[in-house]
């Protein structure tokens, strides 16, 4: 890999985004969502960004970027229209070793912004180390048609489950075959759009259709604590 790609959550950690044009707001938008405290560097803002600040949920310098305000900041990204500037912001951020990426210009970015399909808490990621990311924008398209939004809420219900899991199997290979079991078996159906429960299906935790009907949950559907209990 020529650079580290970079699509995980950073925590509630201050990061830097210089430029106040729409692509630096959607560079701080993105970085909101992994949960950072976002800092806009920037004489002048466009209204999308305006609107964040007056949101409160970045904080704007009204000024031209220099090295100080790198101060205190985890990761860097240059998102303005003067080449000087955005490599300005990648020499100071490399000197202080901190993660910069700067837009459109792959040779200054010690990381790159991938594509994101957005699943939560699933997260796929696509990049092209800079190389052709209107193809990463494309993949990503066809990614999103293929991957349910629902696949996400299965992700978070499985992970509600982990521990149940561990204690009953504690050997490792026994609970990797028990979760494979469970997402390639019917629970990926109850989570797809295009799958609706057959009239008279019933749960193996309910007794009979109408109980199922009024109790049947995500949980009770797919969760089987005994391994040789049957499932839906």
């Amino acid at each position: 890999m020529a650079r580290t790609s970079c699509a995980s959550a950073i925590g509630n950690r201050p990061c830097l985004v210089v430029g106040g044009r729409e692509v630096a707001t959607r560079k701080a938008a993105l970085r909101l969502k992994s949960g950072a405290r976002v800092t806009l560097v920037a004489p002048a803002l466009c209204e999308t960004a305006g609107q964040l600040v007056e949101r409160g949920e970045v904080l704007h310098v009204p000024a031209r970027f220099s090295a100080g305000h790198l101060r205190g900041m985890v990761l860097a990204i240059a998102a303005t229209d003067d080449a000087a500037v955005n490599e300005e912001v990648s020499k100071a951020a490399n000197a202080l070793h901190l993660p910069v990426n700067v837009v459109d210009s792959p040779q200054l970015c010690s990381f790159v912004m991938p594509s994101i399909v957005d699943r939560s808490p699933v997260i796929v990621a696509i990049g092209s180390s800079g190389k052709a990311p209107v193809l990463a924008r494309l993949l990503r398209t066809r990614l999103e048609g293929w991957i349910p939004q629902a696949y996400g809420k299965l992700a978070a219900l499985a992970g509600s489950f982990r521990e149940q899991a561990k204690q009953r199997f504690a050997d490792v290979d026994a609970r990797r075959r028990f979760w494979e079991s469970v997402f390639e078996g019917p629970s990926r159906k109850w989570f797809s759009p295009a799958v609706r429960r057959p009239r008279g299906m019933r749960c193996s935790t309910c007794s009979t259709e109408a109980s199922a009907k009024r109790t049947a949950s995500a949980r009770s559907i797919w969760w089987a604590p005994d391994p040789a209990a049957r499932t839906c």
